[in-house]
């Protein structure tokens, strides 16, 4: 959708959409912290088992599988593409909308809506363009060291050399 588009969208279309793509986005988390939770059984079987201690192939397709994936699904997550939803996106929309994200606007539109937004600001009236920008720092910090290294050696094939897989703990 255009930028023209979606300024002329309804409030109503823009929360239905933001609820569509934070649902799709709290999927591809689900799945890669799945992936991840797979290969660390993987890896503690491995461990248990001295008789599949040996170099292989096998478990090298599995590790540099598991890592590609899990990163280029975090990146394809964090940070925009053409049309694709993505984190980065959706918050700077959301700073487009401001109006929308307030306890009356919440009040208004229902009991779940009102609870969802006392749960997470019970001290507020409003979510801040400042509050926005904060999250988008941090995300982008977080998430620096992941973009540099799919950009050095997933995306493209840097001549320089990498350091480790970034991790996030």
């Amino acid at each position: 959708m255009s930028a023209k588009a979606r300024a002329s969208e309804s409030d109503d279309a823009v929360l239905e959409r933001w609820q569509h793509d934070v649902r799709i986005l709290r999927d591809q988390c689900s799945y890669l912290l799945g992936l991840r939770e797979v290969f660390r059984q993987t890896q503690h079987i491995i461990a248990a088992n001295p008789a599949l201690q040996v170099e292989s192939a096998f478990f090298d397709l599995v590790a540099v599988g598991y890592s590609s994936a899990v990163i280029a699904g975090i990146r394809r997550i964090v940070y925009p593409s053409g049309r694709a939803i993505c984190l980065r996106g959706l918050l700077g929309e959301f700073k487009s909308r401001l109006h929308l994200l307030t306890r009356e606007a919440a009040n208004e539109r229902g009991e779940n809506h009102r609870f969802a937004f006392d749960e997470h600001f019970p001290e507020q009236d409003a979510i801040t363009r400042g509050q926005i920008d904060g999250d988008l720092a941090q995300l982008d910090k977080m998430c620096r060291s992941l973009k540099d290294h799919v950009d050095q050696r997933s995306a493209h094939l840097d001549r320089q050399p990498t350091g480790p897989v970034p991790t996030f703990g």
